[in-house]
């Protein structure tokens, strides 16, 4: 008789022996990587074929796909893999496990236009024969590019405001009594397509007008900081409410999301592109261009202006989950277009994941100190024919093993999310 105690206990040296596996595989075996199909109890049951892919990268695009015969189809950049097993249910859901490497995916649809051309460039990639290896003269001593400097706030702030947190949080002290004056910028300059990112950690129920978000060329150890940045007439882009100023003058009108709408817990952010385009998001999705020939080497600025009392930077994977009474993460709720037809990420997911951009993105939270429990599923079941599929946005150069998709016939809500879905030992088919 096999006890609780010690079926975990063989869980656990499970989990331990595919690690060794997987860094053995890493370095020593074939450096095309192996797909698998594994079928129930943690790869203990293969499902022909497997063949020779690269090893995914960032951009790649994974799908998968149930035919009305019943026969289960996975795509990498587009190219059919072949059947991986006809014994499909009628009723699965996607899944993806952000495990190992892969910590940011974003859900494809092909009547999007931007994801449409990056899934062509994501294939023409693919069939494109590799560039041979450029030799490079050895060099020695120190590495010529220090490190990056964490995003923080500079200490030089508005009358107002305050910096703490070791610097990664800005808020106004009495924010009941002063609605200015709190204006913050980044320590350092932005690096192109570098996503400087505040979520809103307090608001007060008092006042006109929300935080404001931007760049500007002023480095903040020497610039006089006015009483709300719009009233700055040099070098300086910001978004507010919903229009863009640049050096105090409104150049666009109806732009984006209302940020005097935002409530605590959203997160707005602001990118220069390396072509001089300005960009903002609101709560992960992209707004549009905003600025162009926005000059390098721009300082990010966060006004906590009228309601807006408390921010804070954060980055992909470090923001807090909600958890249910169950103990499983919960997102909040998404909205669903169509009907809910357009397929998303259900709102129950592992303990370490996130979702953003109206649960169209999933990543795994604190990536580098935290390799699974990052599993996400379709908000709905898929169809016939119905291609579900995503796109690596982001990995880190940490750990083994990388990302895994496929099928489950298991509902989300009657899922207790496991370590890794290859855990799960029955009605589950993942490609690794």
């Amino acid at each position: 008789m096999v006890t609780g105690g010690s079926w975990r206990a063989f869980r656990g040296f499970w989990r331990e022996l595919r690690g060794i596996w997987e860094v053995l595989e890493k370095n020593l075996g074939d450096p095309r990587g192996i797909l698998e199909v594994l079928k129930g109890f943690g790869g203990g049951s293969r499902v022909p074929p497997c063949v020779s892919v690269p090893p995914p990268q960032e951009g790649d695009h994974i799908g998968l796909t149930r035919k009305a015969n019943n026969a289960l189809h996975f795509y990498i950049n587009g190219v059919d893999q072949g059947v991986a097993t006809t014994l499909t249910p009628l009723v699965v859901y996607g899944v993806v496990d952000l495990y190992g490497m892969a910590v940011k995916v974003t859900i494809v649809h092909t009547h999007n236009a931007s994801d449409r051309l990056r899934r062509t460039n994501a294939i023409l990639r693919a069939l494109s024969p590799p560039c041979p290896p450029q030799q490079t003269p050895a060099t020695s001593g120190p590495p010529l590019t220090p490190p990056v400097p964490r995003l923080q706030f500079h200490p030089n702030c508005g009358q107002k405001a305050a910096v703490v947190n070791e610097g990664r949080t800005a808020l106004r002290p009495h924010a009941t009594d002063d609605f200015n004056h709190g204006v913050v910028l980044s320590a350092r300059a932005l690096r192109d397509n570098e996503l400087f990112q505040v979520r809103i950690d307090k608001m007060v129920d008092k006042w006109a007008g929300s935080i404001e978000i931007g760049v500007t060329t002023h480095s903040p150890a020497h610039l006089q900081l006015p009483s709300t940045m719009t009233n700055l007439r040099s070098g300086t882009w910001m978004m507010t409410g919903n229009g863009v100023m640049h050096n105090g003058t409104t150049v666009l009108d109806e732009y984006g999301h209302n940020l005097d709408r935002l409530k605590a817990g959203d997160t707005v952010g602001v990118v220069r592109r390396d072509d001089g385009t300005l960009h903002f998001f609101v709560n992960g999705a992209a707004q549009g261009p905003a600025a162009w020939n926005v000059p390098p080497n721009v300082y990010a600025v966060v006004d906590l202006y009228g309601q807006a009392a408390q921010a804070t930077i954060v980055e992909d994977g470090e923001l807090p989950p909600e958890l249910s009474p169950g103990g499983s993460p919960l997102s909040p709720p998404v909205p669903s277009p169509g009907g809910g037809s357009e397929l998303r990420f259900h709102r129950r997911h592992g303990a370490n994941a996130l979702l953003t951009n109206g649960g169209r993105t999933a990543l795994r939270q604190n990536c580098r100190a935290e390799f699974n429990d990052a599993i996400v599923v379709s908000n709905r079941a898929l169809r016939d024919g119905e291609l579900f599929e995503i796109v690596i946005q982001k990995m880190v150069d940490r750990w083994s093993g990388s990302i895994e998709a496929g099928v489950t016939a298991i509902r989300p809500e009657e899922l207790e999310f496991p370590n890794t879905m290859t855990d799960i030992d029955y009605d589950t088919w993942m490609l690794r």
